[in-house]
């Protein structure tokens, strides 16, 4: 059996324990491992060491003028190339791995290039220093005061499953942009992806430590954050896990990117007008069934005013029943299985609760994409990969879940508090715009928020009185736009991302005083 290693130092090394490689289409042992350290094991341990000290000198290099930022800029142009001309072969591999949609795969890496751009358009003046001449202060002879940012230091990187290249470009390339090393732990769920990625990182000539990637345990994801070679961590994942390991090392910098559940808010400006509502119900069931759900700005309760809820109800209905799911290979689909069979099955006892308390269930897909139903398995070593080294395989496609649309749910629901990560969307009525505000702000996990309204009023009120991290207007709240500061309010984060933001979390001001004696 092939097994794939971890990626210390500028090489591929193997570990004591391995596991095998996710397959979101099939329910059958694929025919890879994966390396994961035991840190408890001797061997183990001593790659566990290395793998941080690695980063730490590697960084103190990069402070005494190694891998400057100008050529730390043109390897993030050459990572672009290269993602660019691997653009299919990643979308595949994301697909098979995590059973994302080809459509939505394709797009992942279009937004991890936009990403990169981004990152190197603003880079040098996000890090250009900022210069004081003059008297500032009349009891001195002042002669000049830089202030400017310093990379923090190395950066532990936990990125999750659904969007595993896109969030790990948010992640590596700010941090490198901007001086830090990064030690890289991805989901165990979407690892071959990140093998993937890392090859393309090796062959850019990223100096060796510059980036380290590791497998652990989640037992171990504490140790490594309480290291003091470790000065900042970035976790993208869920609430419980991101504010328990912020609450377990407080003196730790973090930067936390946690779920939500993405209210929808549709009022009777746009009442009589059946064009315009199928519209927004054809958005917003993107926006809930798209990969499943899985993602942490899915809408999932939508609010509608009293005067278009039952045509809001209508147009939502056969936005929902026409919606394609099956097979994730097929380009005509658009919600593909769920990542494993443990969250199917939480996901069918959420519907078993919603039945139990008199839920209505209001529409269900019956597009499902069926025929041969192919997958793709890749070769055993990421040198130069194409299209034609993947070996095409007929796989089941287990963890399959029709998108449903539901109503006359209790409020006291936890459906409208929790964020589900599954293709099910809520339709509720509300009495006015004022009653969504105090709904929703009330809630704890705040990401993003969409209203629909053509009323300029309530507009401005929306912008100015939701408490999300995003509010967007006549959108669904599925749209990230990657240059702009994403991250939420109350317990839905910590810190923003968007390369800009990240640069800035990743780094200290420090400011220089030169006086005349």
């Amino acid at each position: 059996m092939k097994q794939l290693g971890l990626y210390l130092n500028g090489q591929y090394v193997q570990s004591s324990s391995h596991f095998p490689m996710h397959h979101a289409g099939s329910s059958e042992t694929q025919a890879m491992e994966l390396a994961q350290l035991n840190s408890e094991n001797g061997d183990d341990a001593q790659i566990f060491e290395a793998a941080l000290d690695g980063i730490k000198i590697s960084f103190e290099q990069m402070q005494s003028g190694f891998f400057p930022l100008a050529e730390r800029l043109q390897f993030l142009l050459r990572l672009r190339e290269k993602l660019f001309d691997k653009t299919e072969m990643l979308a595949r591999l994301i697909t098979l791995e995590i059973g994302k949609p080809i459509t939505l795969s394709r797009a992942e890496i279009g937004r991890a290039i936009e990403t990169l751009i981004y990152t190197i358009e603003c880079a040098e003046n996000v890090l250009a220093k900022k210069k004081f001449k003059g008297s500032l202060d009349k009891q001195i002879s002042l002669n000049e005061a830089v202030c400017f940012l310093q990379a923090r230091g190395p950066l532990f990187a936990i990125t999750p499953f659904n969007f595993p290249i896109n969030l790990m470009v948010h992640k590596i390339a700010p941090a490198i942009a901007s001086g830090c090393t990064v030690l890289l732990k991805p989901s165990p769920k979407a690892q071959m992806c990140t093998l993937s990625f890392v090859d393309l990182l090796q062959s850019c000539e990223l100096p060796a430590g510059v980036l380290n990637m590791i497998q652990v345990s989640n037992q171990s994801v504490g140790k490594i954050i309480s290291d003091l070679r470790i000065n900042h961590f970035s976790f993208t994942g869920s609430a419980s896990v991101g504010w328990n390991l912020a609450a377990a090392h407080p003196s730790k910098k973090a930067t936390l990117e946690l779920g939500g559940n993405a209210p929808v808010f549709v009022d009777c400006s746009y009442k009589n007008e059946t064009e315009a509502l199928q519209k927004i119900a054809d958005q917003i069931c993107k926006s809930a069934f798209n990969y499943g759900g899985q993602t942490c700005i899915s809408a999932q309760n939508v609010y509608a005013d009293p005067e278009i809820f039952e045509d809001l109800k209508l147009a939502l209905t056969l936005a929902c029943k026409s919606f394609p799911y099956g097979n994730p290979f097929s380009p005509l689909t658009l919600c593909g299985p769920l990542i494993d069979a443990e969250h199917f099955q939480k996901t069918l006892s959420l519907k078993q609760s919603l039945i139990d308390v008199g839920a209505e269930l209001i529409g269900e897909s019956t597009n499902i994409i069926a025929g041969e139903e192919n997958f793709f398995l890749p070769p055993e070593s990421f040198s130069d990969f194409s299209l034609k080294d993947f070996q095409k395989v007929q796989q089941p496609t287990p963890h399959l879940m029709a998108p449903t649309l539901w109503g006359n749910i209790p409020e006291s629901h936890s459906i409208f508090e929790e964020e589900i990560f599954a293709p099910i969307l809520t339709l509720s009525k509300v009495h006015s715009f004022n009653d969504f505000v105090t709904k929703v702000n009330s809630q704890s996990h705040r990401l993003q928020v969409s209203v629909y309204s053509r009323d300029k009023a309530v507009q401005q009120s929306a912008a100015t009185r939701l408490d999300f991290g995003g509010v967007l207007i006549n959108q669904s709240p599925s749209l990230r736009i990657d240059a702009l500061p994403y991250g939420g309010q109350g317990l839905a984060g910590l810190g923003r991302e968007g390369p800009e933001f990240a640069m800035r979390e990743f780094c200290e001001w420090k400011t220089i005083i030169h006086c005349d004696l």
